[in-house]
């Protein structure tokens, strides 16, 4: 999760360069449950335990959005305030992870 007006982190751009990690810009920011606004997103990429500790979810929509909060550090609560088409984003920066 990230706020306006962060300043980047040296290890964080080195870890983009290498393709573990990625920002994702929003197209429409929101407020999470803290208040704060949300213009952007860090997606690291996955590992299998991530796999695992969400491995026991029912559903694959809900499955899918509690990857997305481990990876990005967020809560699966704030992807409820997401907008489509950057949840889309999200889906696409994830699946070029998985290539």
């Amino acid at each position: 999760m990230s706020n306006q007006n962060t300043t980047p982190n040296p290890a964080h751009l080195v870890q983009e360069q290498l393709g573990s990690h990625a920002t994702i810009t929003l197209k429409l920011p929101f407020k999470n449950g803290l208040g704060e606004t949300v213009s952007e997103l860090k997606m690291r990429r996955a590992k299998v335990g991530d796999l695992k500790a969400v491995g026991h979810i029912k559903s694959e929509v809900e499955q899918e959005i509690a990857l997305f909060a481990r990876l990005t550090g967020t809560v699966p609560e704030d992807f409820e305030l997401i907008d489509l088409a950057d949840y889309k984003q999200v889906q696409d920066t994830f699946r070029k992870f998985s290539e």
